[in-house]
């Protein structure tokens, strides 16, 4: 899928074939680029050995026809009555000189039976095929150059029954050539390319193994930054995370502490068939990750699962897979007791898909989905999509928009990946020169349209070569990238991290985690409002049942002004400080109570009530949370109230702080008996007090602070 292998492999260095026609294959490869110093100055843009299960080529099998990858061998057999042809989208820039060379064999079939492969094809029709049988003869069909098809026979030379034989196509000075084995039977002049498909050809009655693919293509000019050729080394995450099953789909949350993944086939998966189900892994205090864990039911079912994006705040995963719901999408919402709920669709209007295959992305905040797919409007095969959650709606996301032209291109465009900027869009294309047929570039987002971005940069050889790889995840901090690759692999695909060059990171963003507190009590305020200013933007949100909330800012702004709010408590403002921008910040916003209320006496009783003990805890709390916090019990005399009750009534209330720990020193009583009375709450830290307007009334009947 994204092709992500990080050395600039040359030819002279590839070890690919084992057969007695090695030496023949290279000899006709050097041929080809007889006017360069041999294979110096082209690069392997696709290659395939099928040592492991190969992405976007079919498996399965049915009784009529079976496509089954097993032990470096891709088997196709057709057992159905007419010819079979299947293939995929492959990037052959026309322009320039290319090979395209495939091993086969002949496994079963009549020697009249024709085998091979076919080019430069459109996805629902057949471009160019080049065939041959085991009687040593050839087929060329070409659909490309009029109305009808031409057709061209001839007969070869070398005996290829039992045996591999290599069947290539070259294109030279805009002649095509068409050898097998390094013999050539056939030549014509190049054509405009119908497509980009290259698939293999088979009659009825008829099973063959395809042992190799190599495409190779002259040195392409690519615009690419300008650090990305740092030499930078993938690292293999460890055992901890990989195992000898495929770990696929990787996405790292946005504080970069919680890493999600695939794992295909483990015993451990939930269901019989043990297909693709989520895991997880938490990084310890050193940094280092523990060992994976299984996320199990609910977001595990029997059929295959994965994850497609995760919320700045970790309360919300998004999926794709095997739910009971009508359609390809989810989210599940993480609850109170720290579990995940049950996954809820995701509905995306005028939702159709015209591929076989599709990628989802939804961005860290979690209102930003990335679609890859092909409907009316693409370019051609797979094109990158965005919607957007509609306001207040998680369940429903807006139409798909296409990014247009300066993202898709005629081919496929697939794996994209929103950085947390919001800004820097990663993505894997087949349609634009690179180090091999799928290469992942980068592009800032211009405006808020989505059309205008700037020109796709290829990431380079640090991450781009002639394999294929799958998943592309970067944290808030932008710093390093996640991903799968097969390349000195502990089992089938693994999971790999890579620093990215300067030139190759998103805009840093800072993760911002906060609570709201209630500054005497220390218990969360659920339902607050947070406004956050920066010098580019002014943003609001609310902070959740447990008082707490999560932010994205962009590290380009070097502080934040903070401004929370909530209903019976004073408004506070906080300036964060962004100059040393870490991937997470935390802060706590205290809120001071303004107007609590509580009877503690009965009319004329000195007696607190049952239910002053929690009323005043309210107090207790404070006092504990506050160690150099002094009450100041202000009393008035009414005509109604005896001094006598009075100060009994102040005497039960310094024996209920007493007897729970509270010094009498920090309860200070006077009594004025001509005017009202106020508690005064003195923060004192050191030379600054401060005195909020929370004042304790004494009446007649009712007692209570106002």
């Amino acid at each position: 899928m994204i092709n992500m292998l990080l050395s600039d492999k040359k030819l002279n260095s590839l070890k690919l074939f084992n057969s007695p026609i090695q030496w023949l294959v290279i000899l006709s490869v050097c041929i080809f680029f007889q006017n360069h110093s041999c294979f110096a100055q082209s690069k392997i843009i696709y290659q395939e050995t099928f040592d492991n299960p190969p992405p976007f080529w079919r498996q399965y099998s049915t009784e009529l026809l079976s496509f089954k990858a097993s032990n470096g061998q891709y088997l196709i057999k057709n057992n159905a009555d007419g010819y079979l042809w299947q293939g995929r989208s492959i990037y052959i820039d026309p322009s320039l000189d290319f090979l395209l060379l495939q091993e086969m064999r002949l496994l079963s079939g009549a020697e009249s039976n024709q085998f091979g492969f076919y080019f430069a094809s459109p996805e629902d029709d057949i471009g160019i095929t080049f065939a041959i049988n085991t009687q040593r003869q050839w087929f060329l069909e070409d659909n490309l150059s009029g109305a009808s098809a031409v057709h061209k026979t001839g007969t070869f030379s070398t005996q290829i029954t039992g045996t591999k034989v290599a069947l290539s196509v070259k294109q030279e000075k805009q002649q095509w050539q068409f050898f097998v084995n390094d013999e050539m039977v056939a030549q014509m002049p190049a054509q405009k390319f119908g497509g980009h498909y290259f698939g293999f050809w088979v009659d009825p009655a008829t099973q063959v193994a395809i042992d190799n693919i190599l495409i190779l293509q002259d040195q392409l000019l690519l615009e690419i930054p300008q650090d990305s050729q740092i030499v930078v080394k993938p690292e293999n995450l460890g055992t901890a995370i990989n195992t000898e099953y495929d770990e696929l789909g990787v996405r790292i949350a946005p504080d970069g502490q919680t890493l999600f993944f695939v794992r295909d086939e483990d015993p451990r998966n939930v269901g019989a068939i043990r297909s693709q189900d989520i895991w997880f892994s938490r990084k310890d205090n050193s940094g280092n990750w523990l060992p994976a864990q299984n996320i199990l039911a609910p977001l595990n079912t029997e059929e295959s699962n994965s994850i497609i994006g995760i919320s700045a705040d970790n309360q919300r995963i998004f999926l794709t897979g095997g739910y009971a719901n009508p359609s390809p999408l989810s989210f599940a919402q993480k609850q109170p007791n720290g579990q995940w709920g049950n996954p809820e669709p995701i509905f995306m209007e005028d939702y159709y898909n015209l591929y076989g295959f599709h990628s989802y992305h939804i961005a860290a905040d979690g209102k930003t989905l990335l679609a890859c797919l092909e409907r009316d409007d693409s370019f051609g095969g797979m094109d990158v999509y965005v919607c957007f959650q509609k306001p207040n709606q998680p369940n429903y996301w807006t139409q798909p928009l296409n990014l247009g032209a300066q993202i898709n291109t005629p081919v496929d465009d697939f794996g994209a990946f929103l950085a947390a900027d919001g800004k820097s869009l990663y993505f894997a294309t087949q349609g634009r020169p690179g180090y091999g047929n799928t290469d992942i570039f980068v592009s800032k987002r211009l405006d808020d349209t989505w059309q205008n971005w700037s020109t796709p940069l290829n990431l380079g050889a640090f991450i781009n070569s002639s394999g294929e790889d799958s998943g592309f995840s970067i944290a808030a901090d932008g710093l390093q990238a996640y991903f799968n690759s097969n390349k000195q692999a502990l089992g089938g695909r693994d999971i790999f991290k890579v620093d990215l060059p300067k030139a190759a990171q998103p805009t840093q963003v800072n993760v911002l985690q906060g609570q709201v507190l209630n500054k005497i009590t220390a218990q969360p305020i659920a339902q607050s409002k947070i406004t956050f200013q920066t010098s580019s933007n002014t943003t609001v949100d609310i902070a959740t049942a447990l008082g707490q909330f999560t932010k994205l800012i962009s590290c380009e702004d070097n502080s934040l002004l903070l401004n929370t709010q909530a209903t019976y408590f004073q408004p506070q403002e906080l300036i964060v400080d962004l100059k040393d921008c870490s991937a997470t910040t935390s802060v706590v916003c205290w809120l001071m109570p303004t107007e609590p209320s509580w009877q503690l006496f009965e009319p004329t009783s000195s007696v607190l009530l049952p239910s002053a003990a929690e009323e005043l805890q309210y107090w207790e709390l404070f006092l504990k949370n506050n160690p150099t916090t002094i009450i100041n019990i202000e009393a008035s005399l009414d005509s109604n109230l005896s001094d006598e009750l009075l100060y009994q009534r102040e005497e039960a209330i310094q024996s209920h702080f007493s007897k729970r720990g509270i010094p009498l020193s920090r309860l200070q009583i006077s009594i004025n008996p001509h005017t009202e009375a106020a508690a005064h709450i003195h923060l004192e830290d050191g030379t600054s007090t401060v005195q909020p307007k929370v004042q304790l009334w004494i009446k007649p009947i009712m007692p209570h602070i106002k």
